[in-house]
């Protein structure tokens, strides 16, 4: 048995492919939380992954002993996962993948994706993504994109996407996504790219109000049953917690206005070439400077204390999460 476990192979019409990567694309787990909502809204079903044991180094990245409901143990190892979708109503169907970053073998896990991908002739691919940027918490998160194609680009501006018509220009250390896209390229396959700007001044997961940003983007582009209400309340209970838990931090709300001053004047809506670690803040091509770490850490430590993965904070609902 090779690292592609096929649990099924469904019979699919036209599927589209929506993939998101744990990691270094995925700010504030915004874009997985994306593609688990996808999962767990339409009640996809999974039938094939990754093992685990080709593409991580265990000594970095721990598996996790859990306990289950009878009190009996287990491992749970790094997941990379492909669940389909049937569209009722004909049309396309979908494949969705959701995944963690390689420590190692990238082009081996680049291959793999793109034999499921080609078993089924998915048009296009589309990847989601998030990094951090200076944009602030209380405006609607920003979405940039790019595709592959000049009717892919065209079809992402109509759509509102912010850079739609620019193809990415950044060079420097990259990750997975650029890894899988150029490979798709080089196959001559179309693929889109959606980006959520996250608040670089937070340091907490998830973040629901660049995910629902970004299901926002995706359902414009491909209209899908799928509800947001959830994602909405949610996000508004999101900011509503940390402007509570910022309250007390006048240097901070002091930059958090100066962001809203940039956004409003729409200088803030950049096409995403850089990661989330190469990310810097600008204002008329000019650094600005931040808070100090100290006084940030200081106002938000009960804020992340209380924040749990999967707790949206007082919406009361429940964090966008699929089948683990």
């Amino acid at each position: 048995m090779g690292p592609l476990i096929w649990h099924s192979k469904p019979e699919l019409r036209n599927p589209v492919f929506i993939g998101a990567f744990g990691g270094w694309a995925d700010a504030q787990e915004a874009a997985t939380s994306s593609a688990r909502y996808l999962v767990h809204s339409l009640e996809a079903t999974k039938f094939a992954e990754l093992d685990s044991e080709d593409f991580y180094v265990f000594t970095r990245m721990r598996p996790m002993v859990m306990m289950d409901d009878q009190g009996k143990r287990f491992i749970r190892w790094p997941a990379n996962e492909f669940y389909f979708w049937k569209n009722p109503k004909g049309g396309s169907d979908l494949i969705i993948f959701v995944g963690l970053e390689p420590q190692i073998h990238w082009k081996t896990y680049c291959n793999l994706l793109l034999e499921v991908i080609e078993a089924y002739q998915t048009k296009p691919t589309l990847l989601l993504g998030a990094f951090l940027d200076g944009t602030p918490h209380t405006r609607v998160p920003v979405i940039t994109g790019t595709g592959s194609t000049p009717q892919l680009r065209e079809v992402f501006a109509e759509a509102g996407i912010f850079g739609a018509r620019q193809r990415p220009t950044y060079q420097g250390p990259t990750g997975i996504s650029t890894a899988f896209t150029l490979e798709c390229e080089a196959r001559g396959r179309e693929y889109g790219m959606l980006w959520g700007h996250a608040p670089h001044y937070l340091q907490t997961s998830p973040n629901p109000k660049v995910t629902h940003s970004i299901m926002q983007s995706l359902l414009k582009f491909m209209p899908l049953p799928v509800s947001l209400d959830p994602l909405l309340t949610a996000a508004g209970g999101f900011e509503a917690e940390v402007s509570k838990a910022l309250a007390n931090n006048l240097e901070l709300q002091a930059y958090v206005r100066r962001l809203e001053q940039q956004y409003d004047g729409g200088l803030n809506a950049q096409a995403p070439q850089q990661s989330s670690a190469q990310q810097q803040t600008s204002t008329g091509g000019q650094q600005e400077e931040l808070p100090s770490p100290d006084a940030v850490l200081k106002d938000l430590e009960d804020f992340l204390r209380r924040r749990q993965p999967g707790d949206q904070g007082q919406s009361g609902q429940s964090g966008p999460v699929g089948p683990a």
